[in-house]
């Protein structure tokens, strides 16, 4: 996948739905070798030091969206108020790559919508964007398309994304190390 207009035929082929970008989520990987100094800020509900990564992927696991090395204290909506891709979707850009691939407007049954979405869990915020699934569905229609929603979200659920980016964290920290006792021995 490549460009947004795949990524919206693919979920319509797959999923029977236009207009959808992938699934948004957070994973927490712990952080064997975290820095003592850092340990306390980077607990987590595991009770150890964890990393966080948020993405967005679609069917074939493309991710749209990810950002890594979120303190393992927060959880998806503090994760999401320091997201690039929320800033994406409030500074117009996301808006603008929408219109330029032709994407929307798309219609769903014969509703008319003008902004694709995201399927996210029930503890994101109430954005037009983030389609959630129904706590407790009452009628017959509500439960299938809650059970489509589940099955839908396991996309990005299927890939343990947070082993995913652990080497590549692993890698880049290692590296920020180096560089910076490489600046403190020209300075003794």
């Amino acid at each position: 996948m490549s460009t947004l207009k795949e990524s919206t035929k693919l979920h319509c082929e797959v999923h029977g739905v236009d207009g959808m970008l992938g699934s948004l989520d957070s994973a927490c990987t712990i952080w064997k070798n975290c820095p003592k100094a850092w340990a306390g800020s980077y607990k987590g509900k595991e009770n150890s030091p964890s990393i966080v990564l948020e993405g967005i992927s679609d069917y074939h696991m493309f991710f749209w969206h990810a950002s890594y090395g979120y303190a393992g204290t927060l959880n998806d909506k503090t994760i999401f108020d320091l997201s690039p891709f929320q800033q994406c979707l409030l500074d117009g850009l996301f808006q603008e790559n929408k219109k330029s691939a032709g994407i929307v407007p798309f219609k769903i049954s014969s509703e008319e919508f003008n902004k694709m979405f995201v399927l996210v869990d029930g503890i994101h915020m109430n954005f037009s964007r983030f389609v959630k699934g129904i706590k407790i569905p009452l009628k017959n229609e509500e439960a299938k398309y809650t059970k489509w929603h589940k099955t839908v979200r396991k996309d990005i659920e299927h890939l343990d994304i947070a082993k995913l980016f652990e080497s590549l964290f692993v890698v880049l920290l290692k590296f920020e190390v180096s560089m910076i006792l490489q600046i403190k021995m020209q300075l003794l």
